[in-house]
């Protein structure tokens, strides 16, 4: 899918990519984050769809078995790709400035809320340095409830290919 990013959270929440109305609206940016991902720590949101479009799967991360076999996944940019290693999976608030600001987002807060709140996490992939993307949809444990997978994002070497 691609990924856009608006002036603000709410301009694709329910916008496909050519800017029309629809209900399953767009995977998206946070509006405060760096557009080319230079960021330490970025945002994708998408809806859960029923179908497992989107960010539908997300949902599985919850599921240790899941977990355990799906280790990553790939960002392509127009100028790199990144391949992304699954570091943990989070039920958290909406409104959880540790997932949710990603201005004020720090590499210790979000390895400590992993350790503490994470349902799975890779330790070995959280205690790493580099930059982190959080992909978050909504969950069904509470009115507010967001499922978030966290990956850690790298830079793919030039030529290599899998």
């Amino acid at each position: 899918f691609p990924v856009l990013q608006g002036q603000n959270n709410m301009s694709y929440i329910s916008r496909d990519v050519y800017g029309n109305f629809s209900l399953a609206g767009s995977i998206f940016l946070d509006s405060r984050n760096d557009p080319a991902f230079a960021d330490g720590y970025s945002l994708l949101y998408g809806h859960h769809m029923a179908d497992g479009n989107m960010f539908g799967d997300l949902q599985k991360y919850k599921e240790a078995a899941f977990f355990r076999e799906k280790t990553g996944g790939q960002l392509i940019l127009p100028e790199k790709t990144y391949d992304l290693e699954v570091a943990a999976c989070l039920v958290v608030s909406a409104s959880d400035r540790r997932i949710f600001d990603p201005e004020t987002v720090e590499p210790a807060s979000l390895r400590a809320l992993c350790r503490s709140q994470g349902l799975h996490i890779r330790e070995e992939i959280l205690k790493e340095d580099g930059k982190f993307l959080a992909l978050s949809t909504c969950s069904e444990e509470y009115a507010d409830a967001r499922t978030v997978v966290l990956a850690r994002m790298v830079e793919r070497e030039e030529g290599r290919t899998e």
